[in-house]
């Protein structure tokens, strides 16, 4: 990665520029480096919810868990 401070000193940029540039930079080697490894999630069992209790509706669990004064 080569020093900004020789491009700042020959033309004197605004700021802003200064930060897209080295934005840019950075990107730039991350796309450089080698893949990585996928991240996976592995999904585990949390035990069954009270009965009358359902995920499918969000909503209405946090309503019934929380009270109808929490929206």
């Amino acid at each position: 990665m080569q020093p900004v401070r020789p491009a700042i000193a020959t033309r004197r940029p605004a700021f802003r520029d200064i930060v897209y540039e080295a934005l840019r930079r950075g990107l730039e080697s991350r796309r450089a480096t080698a893949q990585r490894r996928a991240f996976k999630v592995t999904g585990r069992d949390l035990g069954n919810l009270k009965p009358g209790l359902s995920l499918d509706n969000i909503a209405e669990l946090i309503e019934h868990v929380e009270g109808s004064l929490n929206r």
